[in-house]
């Protein structure tokens, strides 16, 4: 190189790190022949996160199963929530989806599909997937309770048409 002042700047990192958004600037001359530059890449760590909470209280809820695809349907995780979230490190960039295969005792099943983009701007994420509790709602059987409902009316027709009929008969002295 010939004297003069110069900058170093990273513009792609090699696979697996993160880019050095470092930029160096340094100076050869006369007196300053020699330059050792020294650029250093961290290791791209990817975390996800991924946590079952009750949706009222948001407590973690273990007993959910949940699966996690790639952007081709290909699965990179299965796996049962316990009361701590689940850790996934290291996924390679790309589009990913959660979704819940059966819910934990007591709550229904969510059908919704969490996605979740790896990219060198987005390494960590925390995937929050909610659940409600299962309501009971008793089985009633509308046509007995009609059926019911219908007796109990012609009964009391019944005995109105009968109390009418005696209560005619005791004012006309027939």
């Amino acid at each position: 190189l010939a004297y003069g002042s110069y900058t170093i700047e990273e513009i792609e990192a090699p696979e697996g790190y993160m880019l050095n958004k470092n930029i160096t600037n340094f100076t050869l001359s006369e007196n300053q022949k020699t330059i050792t530059v020294n650029f250093e890449n961290a290791p791209k760590r990817v975390v996800v996160n991924i946590s079952k909470l009750d949706q009222n209280t948001n407590q973690q809820l273990a007993g959910a199963v949940l699966v996690v695809k790639n952007a081709n349907g290909v699965e990179v995780a299965h796996f049962t929530t316990t009361e701590n979230s689940y850790v996934i490190t290291d996924l390679p960039n790309g589009t990913y989806t959660v979704e819940e295969i059966s819910a934990p005792a007591g709550y229904m099943k969510n059908n919704e599909k969490l996605t979740f983009t790896i990219d060198d701007n987005h390494l960590s994420h925390q995937i929050n997937f909610l659940n409600a509790k299962e309501v009971y709602v008793p089985d009633t059987d509308v046509s007995a309770i009609s059926s019911i409902i219908i007796a109990l009316l012609g009964i009391s027709i019944i005995g109105l048409g009968l109390g009418y009929i005696e209560y005619n008969a005791k004012t006309q002295k027939i």
